[in-house]
């Protein structure tokens, strides 16, 4: 009888411990901003913030660009892009001048615009004159004064598919697009990754990947 209560008592200790050794994994969180994210995006909203960061990477003298390893690392002219593209127009509208028939834009409107996009981004009003469009600056380079808005449109929204979707930590997840242009036997590759902080997700890296069908 002894020997059975011995037994008995050294099984139940072995149970309670193997209780407490689960325990944290049964009670694990297994949610994240990152699952959260992409179970409340659909394909849509991801190919939008795509065709975003394929914005940063037109440009004329450059049509062939291969993405960016980090938000620094795109110009201003890049920023400006994504900006003129993206902007609304009544927004711009606010700052259009009848007397001299040019938008008088506060830089930090700029700033503020590309601040729904990256974390962290290097803007310098001053390189676009240099870049050669249509820009001056006003009131201790403070306000952008230009004839008109152009901008470079990406134009792949309509021509992209979802191949997949990865988490890569509780922050950052990675979404791959296909893109194919009708009639064109070369494939292109969009890989984004975004960083998701309190829900909201903010274009971090870039990668573009061209490849033509073997068939």
């Amino acid at each position: 009888m002894l020997r059975e209560q011995h037994i008995f008592r050294k099984s139940l200790c072995l149970i309670l411990i193997l209780c407490l050794i689960l325990l944290p994994v049964g009670c694990k969180n297994t949610s994240s901003d990152a699952v959260t994210y992409l179970e409340q995006t659909s394909e849509e909203q991801l190919i939008h913030l795509m065709e975003l960061a394929a914005c940063t990477q037109i440009h004329p003298a450059n049509s062939c660009r291969k993405g960016f390893s980090s938000p620094t690392d795109l110009s201003s002219a890049d920023l400006y892009n994504l900006f003129e593209v993206n902007v609304e127009q009544s927004t711009l509208n606010q700052y259009y001048q009848e007397d001299d028939k040019q938008y008088h834009i506060p830089v930090n409107t700029v700033t503020t615009f590309l601040e729904n996009y990256f974390l962290d981004f290097q803007f310098d009003p001053i390189s676009l004159i240099s870049d050669g469009r249509n820009i001056t600056l006003e009131e201790n380079d403070t306000v952008l004064v230009t004839s008109g808005i152009v901008g470079f449109a990406a134009n792949i929204a309509d021509f992209l598919t979802i191949e997949k979707t990865e988490i890569l930590s509780s922050d950052f997840v990675s979404v791959t697009a296909v893109y194919q242009w009708p009639e064109d036997p070369s494939f292109v590759y969009y890989t984004l990754s975004l960083q998701i902080k309190n829900g909201h997700p903010y274009l971090n890296k870039l990668t573009i990947e061209r490849q033509r069908s073997s068939f």
